[in-house]
């Protein structure tokens, strides 16, 4: 069944279906929430609050775009106003997948190589969390979550020029901050790669 029609349905007062909805997206939810939290119980809450928010605003929807590109943009706010409320956390974006920086474990990890390559993400993480919110947004979504710059730009509600240009700065700052010297004059990108 279509979004759309299960859409209708539930504004027609099946509300019942609105649960086919939440059990189609709520992992890419819960996805895009622990990008931004890196706390399992925090993501859930988040999702939960996301979903929440998407079925009281249904009627808002008008079929412009794709149900989850509507919903992702949800998300994504509802991600950012938790990030300025939630300062405390520093350090919450996980790295699963990213085609910016790769960091590949060995193929037989010994003990410390397992530690080096925790290090190497807790770095990144870092540095990724320390750039302005409109160039770490589109970071993740891009990097993490494999959407296109046309995606993003219907998510975030800006031009697609307006998506590459801040994916290209965001990583210009990344790449700048990761060849900032660290311990012993090593620089962060050298510990990265």
């Amino acid at each position: 069944m279509q979004d759309e029609s299960i859409i209708k349905a539930v504004l027609k007062g099946h509300t019942a279906g609105y649960a086919i909805l939440v059990d189609r997206y709520k992992n890419i939810i819960f996805d895009l929430c622990y990008k931004y939290t890196y706390d399992y119980s925090e993501a859930q809450d988040l999702s939960q609050e996301i979903l929440l928010k998407a079925y009281k605003k249904l009627s808002t929807f008008k079929n412009s775009s794709k149900f989850s590109t509507w919903l992702y943009r949800i998300g994504v706010n509802t991600c950012i106003d938790w990030v300025r409320k939630n300062k405390k956390y520093s350090g919450t974006i996980s790295i699963d997948q990213d085609r910016y920086i790769e960091l590949l474990p060995s193929q037989n990890p010994v003990p410390e190589d397992i530690v080096v390559d925790s290090e190497k993400r807790e770095l990144l993480r870092n540095a990724i969390h320390s750039l302005p919110e409109k160039y770490k947004t589109v970071i993740i979504l891009y990097n993490y979550k494999n959407l296109s710059c046309k995606e993003i730009s219907d998510i975030l509600g800006v031009a697609v020029n307006t998506v590459e240009t801040r994916l290209y700065r965001g990583k210009k700052l990344l790449r700048d901050k990761l060849l900032k010297p660290c311990n012993g004059g090593e620089y962060l990108w050298n510990a990265v790669k």
